[in-house]
């Protein structure tokens, strides 16, 4: 389930939130992902997932096609989840 908080609010680093937090990106960003038909029908099929935490670091992947640089998708992913 998306969590949502608000900015600047702490959150203990724990694969729970992580996972509800990358929900809410998905969600708030999602023009970005191809969760939706609009975007898949122009051929926007990219996604982000939850990998593993490696103590303070958050492994990703990314899959799929995104309208914009895969560099820009992880730097706007990671904007949100900080």
């Amino acid at each position: 389930d998306p969590i949502e908080v608000p900015l600047g609010t702490a959150l203990p680093l724990e694969v729970e939130t992580v996972q509800g937090l990358l929900a809410a990106c998905r969600g708030e960003i999602g023009t970005m992902f191809g969760y939706s038909a609009e975007n898949r029908g122009v051929g926007i099929t990219g996604g982000v997932d939850f990998v593993d935490l490696d103590g303070p670091i958050v492994v990703l992947r990314l899959k799929g096609r995104f309208w914009h640089q895969r560099t820009t998708v992880l730097d706007r992913v990671a904007a949100y989840l900080q």
